[in-house]
């Protein structure tokens, strides 16, 4: 019984130990965030990561225990991330813009690298009507479909440090663009009409390209669109020719110098 106490202790010693080194590393991880913001410099350095997770683990010494430690300190790197979009961005990143602009695919690496939360409206709506937009774009007309948009946009608008991703219509109704204001700065993402029709003319799932919609059709409703989506946004970018990682880049750096 008195191992098991004199373990117990031990462990509790090691306890008290980890929670002061891990308050004095995430202490020196909040100094570094206020120094990339001041100076300018890149939020996100995977290539640090690497290299602190290398330095980790030669120190480890016992084998046994790698694996272990590698998960613990992937789950240290991964609150660093999250604290440090906390700090830097208490509101929510909205993506706005025409369908095939990027918003999905650049909203779920940009909440990866920011390790913040990723809600992409049309899925949400779709998974709560238990069917695909276009389909009740079928059944029940756009009109209905805008309804139970402006009624998504108002509750996730609620919520902070997300990246909300919007289905290509939300400009359409000023109200949804109020509300996803009060708390998120919006983005609008863009891209020329043959880009747009390369990305999409396969992709079946949108309502609005039933029927076959064409490059014409796309500069048609970009032109009644073009000027809503430009007072819709505080920030925009360009995604022409640019990977997912790089428009993340230009949006971090644009947003943090705003």
């Amino acid at each position: 019984m008195d191992q098991l106490n004199s373990a117990r202790d031990k462990i509790d010693t090691c306890d008290q130990l980890i929670i002061n080194a891990f308050e004095e590393r995430m202490e020196a991880v909040e100094k570094v965030i206020k120094y990339k913001q001041e100076h300018g410099l890149a939020i996100y350095d995977s290539k640090r990561e690497v290299e602190v997770l290398e330095k980790v683990l030669k120190n480890v010494k016992n084998p046994e225990n790698i694996e272990a430690v590698q998960y613990l300190y992937q789950e240290i790197l991964m609150i660093s991330r999250k604290m440090q979009s906390k700090m830097l961005f208490p509101f929510n990143i909205v993506l706005i813009g025409f369908m095939g602009t990027g918003k999905t695919t650049v909203g779920k690496v940009l909440a990866e690298k920011l390790e913040m939360d990723f809600i992409d409206i049309d899925s949400l709506i779709s998974e709560r009507l238990g069917k695909t937009i276009s389909q009740f774009f079928h059944e029940n007309g756009e009109v209905a479909f805008r309804e139970i948009e402006k009624a998504v946009v108002e509750e996730v608008s609620n919520l902070s440090n997300t990246i909300i991703s919007c289905g290509g219509g939300v400009v359409l109704h000023e109200e949804n663009i109020t509300n996803l204001r009060k708390n998120g700065k919006t983005i609008l993402l863009m891209a020329n009409e043959e880009t747009i029709y390369n990305r999409i003319k396969t992709d079946q799932s949108r309502p609005l390209l039933k029927n076959g919609m064409g490059i014409e059709k796309i500069k048609e409703l970009l032109q009644y669109r073009r000027e809503l989506y430009t007072k819709s946004a505080d920030v925009i970018v360009n995604t022409e020719g640019k990977s997912p990682e790089a428009v993340c880049n230009e949006m971090i750096k644009i947003i943090l110098n705003n």
